[in-house]
């Protein structure tokens, strides 16, 4: 009702002045009939009612909303001031908008990939189950999924046993529901798929009967996926995505019960999920679901089951994850106790099995809110130091937009002396002064949003351009608005509070008697106070730009070290011939036929093949025992093993210490051989020559899987590039146990890589026209993927440091050229005692150097006291690296002399006759 008076305020305002001109004309009447002339009768009528602009403010008053009133008074006059000094407006707000900016962007990423919840029912009672297995082995057959950290910095790994996980679904009086899934093939877009004509590669998972239920999520079309589905005899049904409707199907409604073929096989689709689910993982691109049971062609995780063993049997085949909704009245305490009791009494029933009761690993149960991600392990902790990074960045944008508000205000002195002389209080002047920031600030916060959206994009393109999957929800969605709202309302009332509060000091008779040159000149406290943020800002500046110095050593460090092999003029490329059904002869023979295709090409010296690629992060650990040696005490059995093709030591330009590599006589028919890499030679056999001796890989090997070491290789680093080189056993590929999957090929070329892909390509074809190849890349190309989270942190930090030295030189900038206004009159009495025009410029520099070098010492001091805690992120280079924070100083004292050149110069030509009058 308020609002609706307040929207006829213009009527109400006519008719309160056809009021007032009532009164005026009543009491002129009456004036007039007492004999008083018509002028006096008029001047009589005034003064007897009082002061008209004085009524009518208390007639507001007594209306309400006298506060919105002002407040659009301010709000216009606030426009007027900036629209009148466009170069301050432009500047400040081109400052504010960079801030607001970096932070709306990195902001977007962190709500992404850490606060923004799964969307499903109440995902803050979901839970995934995982178990300690950092020093922890257990004698399984496999074990594949994701590994974490949990709240104590141990090692936690993902998956079970399909038949454990049965076991888990009998806890009802703990979990409302128990339900899992497993990606089809690595995860990533490698699943052939045909549907109505549209032919491409997609990612996939394979979830049980309760999953779709257990998250609480219901399909926009058909049904979902239930324990029906799982049965042997069922039909062979799926679910595909929103995404994938919409965008290859054209939204057909008609789309439940046709037949969608994955890798081959028909499946019939049931039902389509919601626009905004894509998984567990807020970084996957899952585009279809189908019932966790046997299918021929379709492999989670790329592995396919033992022969003659089911991955649904089998008790030493961990590959499922499981997760869980705990009940409302069950804690994670004491859930994770009830199910550690079953945990140790399943491992029991494991083949070898003999675990002692202390060294039993535990189940461990990790909030599952935001869904399961490995980017989102890798990424949290430098998403929040570069949120921080970002934030000083705002703090050094809003200082120095209050820099240039107060020598601002200073201008505006006699302006608010005149205000406060006729009745003004310094509470309606501070207001005043405050709307006029938070209106800068919201034209910065406007278009900071727009920067945000560009930054932004940039941050999406350096995860994604190499081959990285990124969070499918980044976005502006309303939670970043609000973010960017509330920071643009923050850095408003925080740049314009402390300019407001010294602009409006009650000295009015001083103001009214300083002439407009004096008021151009400032004061000493206006001065001090710039001083002391040109310090601040120069302080934060060296210590963003340590750390991105620190950062960016650590990115060349890791990509210029000696790895152990030539990464140059190698391409690579996968193949994955899972769903094509080949057995093991014949793939053997594909893979052979296809190196020695390789070979000949033109520009290729060598080529090979490996399961895993060197500096990809991918690892196969297991255990090793050798005949006749007996573990000391506080050796572990844990080594890496890698399967290689022949000529692999030679194609990657490994060294070989002593003995052979693998080569193309060491067939699956052949005696079985290994090479072993240095570090392993050492720790087990130190300087004895380990040539001919026996090893086995693995607890379940038989006397017979025993293989023979025929070479010792120089150490590769070919995993984890911060650490040292693991203790590695290559064996060749054709007698690896188990059954065959998806394969690496490298070739080594004496031409440009790029050049090589197309008749790479013709080549695959040839030999197998529906032999999907995957990931082609040069091996630089992996090692840029390997430290993804370096290269982001270099490079928003160099980002970050560099927006901050310019922000820095521009406060300086300000500084002294308002120092220069104020001292005029000084420097012209100088130099009309004599003083050279560059004992001027000398002035003006110093005093600019004296402030960064005061700057420069406590962003040292800062620097030393926080890049301690970089200290985990950092490879070869130390977080007090002298020549790093040698090179940042100089770089600020460098800037800070450009800062100053163009002051001193104005300064030094300032003439004496001019300069003596100026006062």
């Amino acid at each position: 009702m308020k609002f609706w008076r307040w929207g006829k305020r213009r009527q109400r305002e006519a008719e309160l002045e056809r009021e007032l001109r009532s009164h005026l004309e009543l009491e002129s009447e009456e004036q007039q009939a007492a004999g008083v002339s018509p002028e006096e009768a008029a001047y009589a009528a005034r003064r007897a009612l009082g002061n008209t602009t004085q009524i009518k403010e208390d007639v507001r008053t007594a209306w309400g909303f006298q506060w919105l009133e002002t407040l659009l008074q301010d709000v216009r006059y606030g426009l007027r001031q900036l629209r009148r000094n466009p170069g301050f407006t432009i500047v400040a707000a081109l400052t504010l908008a960079l801030g607001i900016g970096a932070n709306t962007a990195i902001f977007s990423l962190i709500d992404a990939v850490a606060l923004k919840g799964l969307p499903v029912k109440n995902p803050e009672q979901l839970q995934v189950l995982t178990w300690t297995c950092g020093s922890n082995t257990l004698p399984l057959a496999s074990n594949v999924g994701y590994k974490f950290r949990d709240s104590a910095g141990g090692q936690v790994c993902s998956s079970f046993s399909y038949p454990l996980f049965e076991q888990f679904q009998t806890q009802t009086d703990t979990f409302s529901s128990v339900f899992g899934y497993a990606p089809l093939g690595s995860g990533k877009p490698n699943l052939n798929v045909s549907v109505e004509g549209h032919v491409g590669t997609i990612a996939g998972e394979m979830v049980t009967g309760g999953y779709f239920s257990g998250l609480g999520v219901t399909p926009i079309l058909g049904r979902p996926i239930t324990a029906e589905d799982e049965k042997p005899n069922a039909p062979a049904t799926a679910i595909i995505s929103y995404r994938y409707w919409a965008g290859e199907l054209n939204r057909n409604p008609g789309v439940i019960g046709k037949t969608i073929a994955l890798n081959g096989m028909p499946f019939t689709i049931i039902g389509v999920m919601p626009s905004d689910f894509f998984g567990l993982d807020s970084e996957s691109l899952t585009d279809v679901w189908v019932p966790a049971a046997p299918r021929l062609g379709l492999a989670p995780w790329g592995k396919p089951p033992t022969a003659g063993r089911s991955l649904f049997t089998s008790e030493d085949q961990y590959w499922l994850i499981v997760m869980g909704r705990l009940r409302p009245a069950v804690t994670s305490p004491q859930a994770t106790a009830r199910l550690n009791l079953l945990f140790g009494q399943r491992l029991a029933v494991l083949p070898k099995s003999s675990p002692k009761v202390e060294s039993l690993p535990q189940v461990i149960l990790l909030p599952a809110r935001n869904g399961l991600a490995g980017l989102r392990q890798q990424l949290s902790v430098p998403l929040l130091m570069l949120g921080i990074m970002t934030g000083l960045v705002l703090l050094i944008a809003c200082a120095n937009v209050a820099s240039l508000l107060l020598v601002r205000a200073v201008t505006r002195r006699r302006e608010i002396g005149i205000r406060l002389a006729v009745g003004a209080s310094r509470s309606r002047l501070v207001r005043q002064l405050l709307t006029e920031s938070v209106l800068l600030a919201g034209i910065g916060g406007t278009m900071g949003l727009l920067f945000g959206i560009w930054i932004l994009r940039v941050l999406l393109l350096m995860l994604s351009g190499n081959g990285e999957q990124v969070p499918h929800n980044v976005g502006l969605d309303p939670t970043v608005l609000g973010f960017t709202v509330a920071v643009a309302l923050l850095t408003g009332i925080l740049f314009g509070l402390a300019p407001s509060l010294r602009a409006t000091e009650l000295s009015v008779t001083p103001r009214l008697k300083e002439t407009e040159d004096r008021i151009i000149g400032g004061g000493q406290r206006t001065l001090r106070l710039g001083n002391v943020m040109v310090i601040g800002q120069v302080a934060v500046s060296l210590v963003l730009l340590v750390a991105a110095g620190l950062l960016v050593s650590t990115l060349r460090n890791l990509k210029s070290q000696n790895l152990g092999f030539d990464t140059h003029n190698l391409l690579l490329f996968s193949v994955d011939p899972t769903a094509l059904n080949y057995d093991r002869p014949h793939l053997l023979h594909l893979y052979d036929q296809l190196q020695q295709g390789l070979e000949t090409l033109p520009g290729v010296r060598a080529a090979t093949l490996s399961l895993l690629g060197l500096a990809s992060g991918a690892v196969n650990t297991d255990q090793i025992s050798i005949d006749g040696y007996k573990m000391d005490r506080g050796q572990t059995p844990e080594i890496f093993w890698n399967a290689v093709g022949p000529g692999f030591f030679e194609t990657m330009e490994i060294p070989l210490l002593i003995g052979r590599g693998i080569n193309s006589h060491d067939t699956e028919g052949s005696s079985k051989v290994a090479v072993v890499n240095e570090s392993l030679a050492r720790y087990f056999f130190g300087d004895a020559n380990p040539i001919g001796r026996r090893i086995r890989i693995g607890a379940n090997q038989q006397q017979n899987d025993t293989l023979e070491i025929v070479g010792i290789a120089k150490d590769v680093k070919d995993s984890d590039l911060h650490e040292s080189p693991p203790r590695t056993i290559y064996i060749p590929y054709a007698q690896m146990p188990g059954p065959l999957g998806s394969i690496q090929f490298e070739i080594r070329t004496n031409i440009s890589a790029a050049a090589l892909v197309p008749s790479v390509r013709g080549l695959v074809r040839e030999l197998d026209s529906h032999l999907p190849i995957l990931d082609v890349k040069t091996e630089r190309e992996q090692i840029d993927e390997s430290v993804l989270q370096e290269r982001l942190f270099a490079g928003l930090s160099s980002f970050a440091g560099a927006f901050a030295l310019l922000l820095a030189c521009i406060g300086l900038y300000g500084t002294v050229a308002h120092s220069v206004n104020r001292r005029t009159h000084e420097i012209g009495i100088r130099m009309a005692l004599g003083a050279a025009r560059r004992d001027a410029t000398r002035l003006i520099i110093s005093q600019g150097v004296a402030l960064t070098l005061v700057g420069v010492a406590v962003g040292i001091a800062g620097a030393l006291a926080l890049t301690r805690f970089l200290s985990s992120l950092l490879y070869g280079v130390k977080p007090t690296d002298p020549l790093t924070f040698a090179a940042v100083s100089l770089i600020l004292i460098a800037v800070a002399l450009a800062g100053c050149y163009i002051p001193a110069r104005r300064a030094a030509k300032v003439d004496p006759m001019v300069a003596l009058r100026y006062e």
